[in-house]
């Protein structure tokens, strides 16, 4: 059975997600398994930032990585359109961080 472009497409999407998700559950684990001391709630961080607290960036990567978790899921079944779907919400979520710095 000859490999489709699609799923070779899918199998990129879905490497690059898993690296962000080992990315994020390793940042998780440093903020409350070892209590890293991060920059929460400095000055230089607009009001509308991830970072301004501590329980709204580990809620935002928890939320950001389950939903990752999902997308691999929904990408091993039939139901693409929700992979994708998905996929759109991650990258406005990933936006997000970069425009609300």
């Amino acid at each position: 059975m000859p490999i489709k472009k699609i799923q070779v497409v899918i199998l990129f999407v879905n490497l690059v997600f898993i690296i962000i998700c080992a990315i994020n559950i390793m940042e998780l684990v440093e903020i409350l398994i070892y209590r890293e001391p991060y920059p929460f709630g400095a000055e230089f961080f607009g009001p509308y930032s991830i970072y301004k607290s501590q329980q709204i960036y580990v809620t935002f990567k928890f939320v950001f990585t389950t939903i990752i978790i999902a997308m691999l899921v929904f990408s091993a079944s039939r139901f693409r359109i929700m992979f994708w779907l998905l996929a759109f919400f991650n990258v406005c979520l990933a936006l997000y961080t970069f425009l609300s710095f």
